[in-house]
């Protein structure tokens, strides 16, 4: 009996086709129906082809429309980058500080620094007083000879200058007061001291021409008290004050508004000024201005660095500077040490300037002092007749 053929399952046979597939035609291939799992494959296959064919297509569209970069360009996109080092900030120094003026007729609280002194300046309020260093070495007096020309005119600041006795050899001390009419109240006590005192007057007091002219009757010495410039710029130094910021022009006019307010002055000297004169600039213009005058300068040294008794020295102005201030704290135990002060630099030089205001403790003080001063032999002398004696001035 003969075997019976098995019918093999339709995937079998088309897979044992698949494997005879060379052999077969082109026709027959695509008759060909390949089973499930190689059709999935086939169409897996299909769609990353087509999908990276979109991929490349887009891709190259992009690259048609980017612009081109210039080499500048491709060049800055490729330049390494430098980390720049951190900035370091310097360090801020701190503000130079002014003290604030008590009411007046109350002096300031000093201030001290590491320079050589310098004078505390007072106003009416609400001006803000100027500071006052430590104590400067005490100076050595040396005359500087400035002889008159032949036939020259006497100067304004010898026509003016009060008579005086003759010193001798015994040590002269000159007592300046500043601020003199600014509080109108103190006029009385400064003017009736025993002179001769130099009253330095207010170029904007209240009856500045009239305190001038008392002055002189009372035998006093006047000088003219020119606002200028300080440091803290809260402090007001009053009207036409002498600034930094001014051309030559506008220092002059200023100046002469103030030397116009009184007559029978021998000179000016500062009022605050701590920044003023340090500007050598503008002190060449009113040192120039007081030798044209034939005034004298008397620089009140409210900041160490002031140029201005060297640039008159420069200039052949007759000049003076101040020594000690006397009311650098308002009680008149302490204005009576620094007239002992005073006393000793002059006992040592042979003069001394010393630097007050006319409050009632500084007049209080000088009232009792005075004549217990020459009594121990020494002699009170105008400004005038320091500034002869220091540059060798005589008449």
């Amino acid at each position: 009996m003969a075997r019976r053929r098995t019918k093999k399952p339709a995937w079998t046979r088309r897979i044992e086709a698949w494997r005879k597939l060379p052999g077969k035609t082109f026709g027959n291939l695509l008759a060909y129906r390949p089973p499930h799992s190689s059709v999935f494959v086939i169409g897996l296959g299909i769609g990353l082809a087509v999908g990276l064919s979109v991929g490349v297509g887009l891709t190259w569209l992009d690259g048609r429309k980017a612009p081109k970069l210039s080499p500048a360009q491709v060049a800055e996109i490729n330049r390494p980058s430098i980390a720049k080092p951190p900035v370091v900030q310097p360090a801020i120094p701190p503000a130079y500080v002014e003290q604030t003026e008590p009411p007046a007729p109350e002096e300031e609280a000093p201030v001290t620094e590491s320079t050589p002194p310098a004078v505390v300046e007072t106003m009416p309020p609400p001006i803000v007083a100027e500071p006052t260093p430590a104590p400067q070495p005490e100076p050595s007096f040396i005359p500087t000879p400035q002889p008159a020309a032949p036939g020259a005119a006497e100067p304004e600041w010898l026509k003016n200058a009060m008579a005086s006795i003759d010193p001798g050899n015994h040590p002269m001390i000159a007592i300046v007061l500043d601020d003199v009419g600014a509080a109108p109240s103190d006029v009385p006590g400064a003017l009736a001291l025993p002179g001769p005192i130099t009253l330095s007057i207010m170029t904007y007091a209240p009856n500045a021409a009239r305190i001038a002219s008392d002055a002189h009757r009372a035998g006093h010495e006047i000088m003219v008290h020119v606002p200028m410039e300080p440091i803290n710029r809260d402090a007001d130094p009053g009207k036409n004050a002498l600034l930094t910021n001014l051309g030559a022009d506008e220092i002059a006019r200023r100046l002469d508004w103030g030397l116009a307010q009184f007559s029978g002055y021998v000179g000016i000297n500062n009022h605050m000024g701590s920044k003023f004169t340090q500007n050598a600039a503008g002190m060449r213009v009113v040192l120039a201005a007081l030798k044209q005058r034939g005034l004298l300068f008397l620089d009140s040294r409210t900041i160490a660095a002031s140029v201005g008794d060297s640039l008159a020295a420069e200039l052949g102005v007759t000049h003076v500077q101040r020594d000690v201030f006397l009311d650098d704290v308002l009680d008149e135990a302490d204005i009576m040490k620094e007239l002992a002060r005073t006393e000793a630099i002059a006992k040592k030089h042979g003069m001394a300037v010393a630097i007050g205001h006319p409050h009632p403790d500084t007049v209080q003080a000088l009232r009792q002092w005075i004549p217990a001063a020459k009594a121990r032999g020494f002699v009170l002398v105008p400004i005038s007749v320091i500034a002869k004696r220091q540059n060798g001035v005589t008449g």
